[in-house]
């Protein structure tokens, strides 16, 4: 199913749940639907965002304490709602190394015995309880679906999907490597682009920006890792300089979702304020140099406070020990300035201007 030209990075995920439903809606049948989920992992928040439309529950297993969390359908299936209507809001959740999600067609609980049984919510529950390591719940699941159903035939598909919270090391996106040093596409350039009020509600800058620099051949291959630092150096101007967010407001279990509510909230009430994007990139002896200068009308803040020393520190947190969803230290938990830490990792040079008002990144390629 082809839903729009989303082969590189930049877009949302209430942007792709957008244009899978319009698309949809255009394309299927009077009385056609598509039930689905779509989960967001962000490896450097240590955090999930939870689209449920139509399908049964995705589950989030705490791998301390070994407890489900279920996450149920609180949104129409894809197709039904006009593109007006639609709402791709989702649920935001903290997680830990260890944690994972869970997510299934109904082909699974649907599935039925000879005795024309179905495996249901319970059966399921008990897999989760009853299985020795997190690890073996993935095939446990599929075993037992097997092992109930015996000879019977299947009244449908069965998909089972599960994904991990890991250290973002683990899964290599920190690697900001290339050795490639030709210059193919634009070599000598410079892009401003500013957006105001609405237009920062309205429109994401980051698909635009990214077609541009992958345009540039010996980028390429750092195309993810550019598309963060865009992300961080924008979503802090906006968030944090423009609509004065506090980071401190995504402490605790429900501060994620607190936050991000905050967040569209103070979008929509937006009637002044900018961010400007300018991106300059020049060739030289060897590759070319990228320098990425992001400046917001806020009042700025102390970027001294946030020098390498405290940007790193991790200090256990004072916690309920009664508590299992408060168990946790800084390092999973505390994210104030934690973006300021990944964006001085994947630059060459960074300073801050005007009070911190404005940043300028500078990333040069090849890298060894």
């Amino acid at each position: 199913m082809s839903t729009g030209n989303y082969e590189e990075p930049g877009f949302s995920m209430e942007e792709v749940l957008r244009e899978v439903n319009s698309k949809l809606r255009k394309i299927l049948p009077v009385g056609v639907f598509c039930c689905g989920a779509m989960v967001e992992l962000n490896f450097h928040n240590k955090s999930a965002r939870v689209w449920v439309g139509g399908v049964p529950d995705v589950y989030l297993f705490r791998e301390q304490g070994r407890k489900v969390e279920p996450f149920a359908s609180t949104h129409l299936p894809l197709g039904v709602l006009d593109p007006s209507e639609f709402d791709p809001h989702t649920r935001d959740v903290v997680m830990r190394n260890g944690d994972r999600v869970f997510l299934w067609s109904d082909g699974i609980i649907e599935s039925r015995n000879p005795a024309d049984e179905m495996f249901g919510e319970e059966r399921l529950k008990q897999v989760f309880s009853g299985t020795g390591k997190p690890d073996q719940i993935f095939q446990a699941i599929l075993d037992q679906v097997d092992d109930f159903m015996g000879g019977s035939d299947r009244d449908d598909d069965i998909t089972l999907v599960t994904a991990k919270m890991v250290d973002i090391e683990d899964i290599g996106m920190t690697t900001y490597e290339s050795n490639k040093g030709s210059i193919g596409g634009p070599v000598n350039w410079t892009l401003s682009l500013a957006l105001h009020d609405q237009s920062l509600a309205a429109f994401n800058p980051l698909p635009l920006v990214m077609n541009l620099l992958m345009e540039v051949e010996g980028l390429r291959p750092l195309g993810g890792q550019l598309y963060t630092l865009l992300a961080e150096l924008f979503s802090n101007a906006l968030e944090h300089g423009v609509l004065e967010l506090d980071s401190e407001l995504k402490t605790g279990p429900q501060g994620f979702g607190q936050y991000y509510m905050q967040r569209e909230q103070s979008l929509a009430a937006l009637t002044d304020g900018s961010v400007r994007l300018t991106l300059t990139h020049r060739p030289l002896a060897v590759g070319g140099e990228l320098i990425l200068e992001v400046t917001d009308t806020g009042a700025g803040f102390s970027y001294a406070d946030y020098d390498d020393e405290n940007a790193t520190r991790d200090q256990p947190m004072a916690i309920d020990p009664s508590n299992d969803a408060l168990q946790r230290t800084s390092a999973q938990w505390d994210y104030s300035g934690r973006g300021i830490t990944l964006i001085r990792q994947l630059s060459d040079e960074l300073t801050y201007l005007d009070d911190g008002r404005s940043v300028r990144a500078i990333v040069r390629w090849p890298r060894h």
